[in-house]
């Protein structure tokens, strides 16, 4: 594993810090996926989707043809043949494929939940006191 990619736990795998997570749902701008991937096929669309899930899972994928192929389910020769149709949505850099939108998104997303937590923490503390009795 990469030590930059986050771990399953949500943690970095280099430093151990905790890092939020928003693994539950990820937003899909479906007029806008459908406009940027109108010429892909059917297989590669699926490679494409499960490449953004596993990245808003799990942050950049490493830019290893064999953890590629892991991610998107295909034989290592196949993913080897989508691969040049697949690396214009993303920008390599660090050995990580990056995506602009998806890293936006996945800001937004950690930011808000962020957010929603300190406001439940705040009214549970309004409501049941600090415990400091």
């Amino acid at each position: 594993m990469n030590s930059q990619r986050e771990t399953a736990s949500g943690t970095k795998a280099d430093s151990g810090k905790k890092v939020p997570s928003v693994k539950a749902w990820m937003p899909l701008w479906i007029g806008d996926y459908l406009a940027d991937t109108g010429r892909l096929t059917t297989e590669q669309h699926g490679a494409f989707l499960l490449l953004l899930m596993d990245y808003w899972r799990s942050g950049p994928p490493q830019d290893d043809n064999t953890v590629l192929a892991q991610i998107t389910k295909l034989p290592l020769s196949t993913w080897k043949k989508h691969r040049p149709v697949l690396k214009p949505f993303f920008r390599i850099a660090d050995g990580l494929w990056h995506n602009k939108r998806l890293d936006q998104e996945r800001a937004k997303a950690i930011e808000n939940k962020a957010m929603v937590t300190e406001r439940a923490k705040r009214a549970a503390a309004a409501r049941w006191g600090s415990g400091d009795a």
